[in-house]
């Protein structure tokens, strides 16, 4: 389950980053 959480943030991660840029 953790690994799954982790791998979800990871996945987001990058969209927050672009919406932020």
């Amino acid at each position: 389950l953790v690994q799954s959480e982790a791998l979800g943030r990871f996945k987001l991660k990058p969209v927050l980053v672009i919406a932020s840029g």
